[in-house]
């Protein structure tokens, strides 16, 4: 039996704004949480709103950033771990 790829999308209680520098605020509107995501998260945050799964995530930090594939899944896995265990994604099940 073949799996799918890991996707997460942003939980619709989760709301961001890009800043100028480069960063990315998110706010969860029930926890009222606040969180700010560096250029590298934010090119995976705004993956994540674009449907992209856990590899499509991993190339695009390697195309914007010049890194490893190695270093940008770690990268990826890292972060989205802890989108998850703040609440601020949820598992796409289709």
């Amino acid at each position: 039996m073949m799996t799918r790829p890991l996707r997460l999308r942003p939980h619709p209680k989760a709301v961001s704004e890009r800043l100028p520098n480069g960063d990315t605020v998110v706010v969860h509107l029930l926890t009222r949480q606040s969180f700010t995501l560096n250029a590298t998260g934010s090119l995976i945050w705004a993956g994540l709103t674009d449907g992209l799964d856990l590899d499509g995530l991993a190339a695009r930090v390697v195309a914007a950033f010049d890194v490893e594939p190695d270093v940008a899944a770690h990268d990826v896995q890292r972060l989205t771990q802890e989108l998850l265990a703040e609440g601020l994604v949820d598992v796409v099940h289709d």
